[in-house]
């Protein structure tokens, strides 16, 4: 069960209707040399099914520490999706780059509670002016997903993998106690006022807040006891296709989970 609280006097306008998409571990916090592994998920409320690896799916699929990178393997239809042996000490930056989906809207309330839970309310407006109907129209969307892993101390830092839309953590939430700040970053520039949907789980029990990033795209999870944070946030923005036989609209979908014990 999960409660919609208010945060920074902001009040998420409607239920969670948009499905998120992230990483996540049986385990986030792994010793030295065990496995590190994570399910592709897609759902709602830090619940979701799991998907398979699927190469055709995704355009990089990638873990980062201490500054070496490298790809995520795997077989056809790999559950989880996400299986590394043999883990190094240090902090592990897991991320998974989608490839363009489209979604054509064919229920004519869709767009307004979409943007509504997305906080991109204006957009409504904006949809409108443009002539654009309720419904039979397309959006092309793409997913960048990463997750934070602790092998042993899980000394490091988090960093920009060069994703179009990526939060990086300013901060390691596995050896920092206190808040944990974080940036959102547009083509790898800090992206200011935008909204941020945070997820925080304990013991099956969650709730939803609304936050926003300030002028240098920053802004501080200050969730700090146990459990699971997921932070999703979408960019979305207008493409010069010029009839409704193409996309009108595109989408970027970040998202970026961690889980202290």
């Amino acid at each position: 069960m999960f409660r919609t609280i208010a945060l920074s006097a902001t009040l998420l306008a409607s239920p969670l209707f948009a499905h998120e998409f992230w990483i996540e571990g049986g385990d986030h916090t792994v010793a030295v040399g065990e496995t590190i592994t994570g399910d592709i998920r897609v759902g709602s409320e830090l619940s979701g099914t799991r998907q398979p690896y699927r190469p055709d799916r995704f355009r990089r699929f990638e873990y980062y520490q201490n500054g070496v990178s490298q790809e995520v393997g795997g077989r056809l239809g790999d559950l989880p999706a996400l299986s590394l042996d043999g883990a190094s000490p240090g902090l592990v930056s897991i991320i998974h780059h989608s490839g363009q989906s489209i979604l054509t809207y064919r229920d004519e309330t869709l767009l307004e509670r979409y943007l509504a839970t997305e906080g991109l309310d204006h957009l409504m407006a904006r949809h409108l002016e443009r002539g654009l109907p309720l419904t039979g129209f397309m959006e092309s969307y793409s997913r960048q997903a990463k997750a934070l892993y602790a092998v042993g101390d899980g000394e490091g830092s988090d960093q920009f993998t060069g994703m179009p839309f990526e939060m990086v953590a300013l901060d390691n939430p596995y050896t920092l106690e206190g808040p944990v700040r974080v940036r959102l970053l547009l083509d790898g520039r800090p992206y200011p006022d935008a909204p941020v949907n945070l997820f925080h789980r304990v013991d099956g029990e969650g709730v939803q807040v609304r936050l926003r990033t300030n002028a240098e795209g920053v802004f501080t999870v200050d969730h700090t006891e146990p459990g699971t944070v997921l932070l999703n946030s979408v960019y979305l923005f207008e493409t010069d296709a010029r009839s409704l036989s193409q996309p009108v609209w595109e989408s970027y979908w970040a998202s970026l989970i961690w889980r202290r014990d």
